[in-house]
């Protein structure tokens, strides 16, 4: 081969091999960083943006948080706006998202009403809104969750227990109510009540008792003292402690006038309560929480929701009860009221919401 051929090979060699390296160089210098959104599996994933670094894998499959119920209730000129969710994933919750609710009102009027939340595995949660200033007739409300801001984690293994994580109980309905500038009973109970009596404390008995869903589920309100009512007034005595007979005796009376027949006097100026409802948050976790919500949900006789509430207990430590007391100042008819749902919520992904025994 001639020399002056082989040289003009080699310096060719040598600039493709120089320009390689800088094209290589640039290239890599250039080149994005892996990420989880690039759809390559290109950093030690176990499926393509997923396992290892990214998200696990098992996000993927998650079902989707459902919405189940929707209600706009009107109280006096605010609302009440809420929404009941469901999550079906038995491992996972989501920490965070965000909702929107979307009012409707007559000539296109509207409003939205935006939030975060949380949602515990295999949770069914009210979202809830009390004393919502809306300006117009609300004729229609939507709900939705920005699915995109879902953020799920599964809660650590040892705060959630195997059943409920927080139980509710109810303690005492009270009615109160101003008659002649003076305070009276609400119900007053005189009478021996058993299978056949009839009248108006009979029918006193099946209102109170149908504000217990847990005693009195059926709520017929007849004023006849039949097997519905007689197996409701067992359900009130096992509940409290008392003789299991079935009849309104002594007893019984002396109960059902302690939790429905003591007068509550409004404070000055405020406005007269209809209803103060107490109860209990009881606490299953071996951690304690600094805060939990309580929503309680109000029907009529018809089970429609007409009525709802929320507070929130601070400080429920690990195996404990806290008390609670929910009052509400619209007009209800205590004849055609009573409780349908009574709910306590807390985040348990949220460290700074928990309480740890060291």
């Amino acid at each position: 081969m001639d020399k002056r051929l082989l040289k003009q090979i080699i310096f060719g060699f040598i600039f493709l091999a120089i320009f390689s390296g800088i094209g290589t160089g640039l290239y890599f210098w250039l080149k994005p960083a892996p990420t989880c959104f690039d759809h390559k599996k290109n950093q030690g994933e176990e499926e393509v943006d997923c396992g290892g670094p990214c998200p696990p894998c098992e996000i993927r499959y998650l079902q989707p948080i459902t919405v189940k119920k929707i209600i706009s209730i009107k109280a006096g000129d605010k609302y009440d706006i809420g929404a009941l969710v469901f999550n079906p994933n038995a491992k996972w919750g989501a920490q965070s998202f965000n909702y929107k609710f979307n009012i409707l009102g007559p000539l296109d009027t509207k409003q939205e009403i935006t939030g975060t939340e949380f949602i515990l595995p295999a949770e069914e949660k009210w979202i809830l809104l009390p004393n919502q200033n809306i300006n117009f007739t609300v004729l229609k409300t939507d709900f939705e969750i920005e699915t995109s801001t879902i953020s799920w984690a599964v809660p650590e293994s040892d705060i959630l227990p195997s059943g409920k994580l927080l139980e509710t109980t109810v303690t005492n309905i009270i009615w109160p109510k101003l008659a002649s500038g003076s305070l009276k009973p609400v119900y007053n109970f005189t009478q021996t009540l058993k299978k056949g009596s009839t009248g108006a404390q009979v029918r006193d008995l099946q209102v109170v008792l149908s504000l217990d869903p847990t005693v009195y589920p059926e709520a017929q309100i007849t004023g006849k003292f039949g097997n519905l009512t007689y197996a409701a007034v067992k359900r009130f005595q096992k509940k409290y402690n008392l003789s299991v007979t079935g009849i309104v005796d002594k007893a019984t009376r002396a109960k059902l006038n302690e939790l429905y027949g003591h007068p509550v006097q409004p404070a000055v100026g405020s406005p007269e309560a209809t209803l103060e409802f107490s109860g209990q948050v009881f606490n299953h976790s071996v951690v304690g929480f600094k805060k939990a919500d309580v929503i309680l949900l109000l029907c009529d006789n018809q089970n429609n929701i007409i009525a709802s509430g929320k507070t929130q207990i601070s400080v429920l430590p690990a195996g404990a009860n806290r008390s609670f007391k929910i009052t509400f100042y619209r007009s209800l008819d205590s004849k055609n009221t009573k409780w349908c749902g009574l709910f306590a919520y807390t985040n348990v992904f949220d460290k700074n919401n928990l309480i740890v025994a060291y």
